[in-house]
């Protein structure tokens, strides 16, 4: 079956990188969700959406002249729910200065025990 434009597939996941998801397609070729593809929410990391070997439904938003196949989970998920991840919870700013204070100590810390070893 030839990969066209707005066809819903199913595929498996075969890797993920930085910039999204590579998944190769039934029909045997490779297809990728670019990361403003996989959800319709902000995506930071698709790991939290995504994980290798997952089985999704994406669909076919373009094939380019060398045959490379763009593809979009926005707008599909809503028939294949159970394949995603909860987002991330929202965390709240105390928590956030929390964790900022404690890495920044650790920096500081590194840094002394550092300037401690030139003397």
């Amino acid at each position: 079956m030839q990969a066209e434009a707005g066809r819903t597939c199913k595929g498996k996941v075969t890797g993920i990188t930085k910039f999204g998801a590579f998944v190769r397609l039934e029909d045997g070729n490779s297809g990728l969700i670019h990361i403003s593809q996989v959800s319709d929410v902000y995506v930071s990391d698709v790991q939290e959406f995504l994980s290798v070997g997952q089985e999704v439904e994406p669909r076919i938003l373009s094939v380019d002249e060398k045959g490379r196949i763009s593809l979009t989970l926005i707008g599909v998920k809503e028939a294949q729910p159970a394949l995603f991840k909860a987002p991330p919870r929202p965390v709240g700013f105390e928590e956030m200065m929390d964790r900022f204070k404690t890495v920044s100590d650790e920096k500081l810390g590194e840094l002394r025990r550092l300037r401690s070893r030139r003397k």
